[in-house]
């Protein structure tokens, strides 16, 4: 059995597939299970890179909901005894992006959220109040997206008032501020993720593919011809029920959000 390990402190992000059980009952189970399976794939391949410079990824999947970690690496001290917490939330928003652009990219819209402090981590499982925080919280969201709970946003408002100049505390490529739409309310002062870059990288490696024809390959079904906005718009001309349309116009206006502001 394995052992509860000592307390860490770092970020995680917690994230649910919107539409699993509609598109379980439309598609072709194994196809679904496949995609769903190198979506993973291609995330422990992001966990090997991190695990390069020094930091611990770890990722874990059930059902239709993702959970990754972030916490400095205990064999690699030197490259990681001057990380600041801003450091760990730079990485988990890195990995948030990618995952919601990679989610989009094969209509499999993501929302959640990213968390940051203390918590127990073994190879099974992991649990602490900044757990519980994000399970509470990511349930309020109503967009496709990614926004920071109330102890990462501490983070990122600290780090905001910090010199834009120094590239070290310069956050801006992942995290937005932005006032996140809840249920019921918006949360103003609040961050989201920007994950357009990264549909905008993931699409150019798509081009540069060419023609793929094998049916299984996940790659198959997406069109790189469409940018983030048509992609939305799609969904929104499909007319898939209230909550998701209310869902995928708050992401609309995210997104023009940073357009406008980039």
């Amino acid at each position: 059995m394995s052992a509860v390990q000592s307390m860490k402190r770092g970020a995680i992000v917690l994230l649910d597939a919107l539409g699993t059980k509609a598109r379980w009952n439309k598609d072709q189970e194994n196809f679904l299970f496949n995609e769903w399976e190198q979506i993973l794939q291609f995330m422990e391949k992001n966990a090997d890179t991190a695990k390069e410079v020094g930091m611990l990824m770890k990722i874990r999947s059930f059902s239709d909901t993702v959970l990754m970690s972030f916490s400095p690496d205990p064999e690699i001290p030197l490259k990681t005894q001057d990380w600041g917490d801003h450091v760990l939330l730079k990485f988990a928003s890195s990995a948030a992006s990618y995952l919601l652009a990679l989610g989009l990219c094969l209509n499999i819209p993501f929302r959640g959220c990213i968390a940051y402090g203390d918590y127990y981590e073994n190879d099974r499982a992991l649990t602490g109040k900044i757990m519980f925080e994000a399970a509470e919280y990511y349930e309020q969201s109503q967009w496709i997206g990614v926004s920071l709970a109330p102890s990462a946003n501490i983070i990122a408002s600290r780090n905001a008032s910090l010199s834009a100049d120094n590239e070290d505390y310069n956050e801006n490529v992942y995290i937005t501020p932005y006032d996140v739409p809840l249920k019921g309310l918006t949360e103003k002062n609040g961050y989201g993720i920007n994950f357009i870059k990264s549909y905008e990288g993931i699409m150019n490696t798509h081009r540069s593919m060419g023609e793929i024809t094998d049916e299984n390959n996940i790659w198959h079904k997406v069109d790189s011809s469409k940018n983030v906005n048509q992609i939305l718009q799609a969904q929104l001309n499909e007319n898939p029920g209230i909550e998701p349309t209310l869902k995928i116009r708050n992401t609309l206006a995210f997104v023009e959000h940073i357009q406008n502001n980039n």
